[in-house]
């Protein structure tokens, strides 16, 4: 699927991330390793 340069382009120039941060502070409390870097 990844092999169209005209649509990696233009994926790259209009993808949006999203990171969903809901239950972090739930994580850091119980020292949950996956939340080990975080940072409040």
């Amino acid at each position: 699927m990844l092999q169209n340069k005209k649509y990696i382009k233009f994926a790259n120039e209009n993808t949006v991330e999203v990171l969903a941060l809901g239950r972090l502070d739930e994580g850091v409390k119980k020292k949950d390793r996956k939340a080990a870097t975080y940072t409040k």
